[in-house]
């Protein structure tokens, strides 16, 4: 891959995990399966993480991009 592709990615990935910085993870599992009982696992893990992450790869995406546009200002 490019470095220009690579920052793009680094910056739209930042970008997402500053806006959805958490979500809920549900799995869907039987806790009692019998002929006249079943019971579900209904619970919600939240699985999350600081926007902090997201601004620091936002940061990094642009600075692979500039760093990528200086080269080839440099070379040609």
């Amino acid at each position: 891959m490019k470095t220009k592709t690579i920052g793009i990615i680094i910056l739209i990935t930042g970008i997402v995990l500053i806006i959805y910085s958490k979500f809920n993870f549900s799995p869907v599992s039987n806790i009692a399966d019998t002929v006249r009982i079943n019971k579900m696992d209904d619970r919600a893990y939240p699985i999350q993480w600081p926007p902090v992450i997201g601004i620091v790869l936002v940061i990094g995406g642009i600075v692979i991009n500039t760093y990528d546009k200086r080269k080839i200002n440099e070379t040609g």
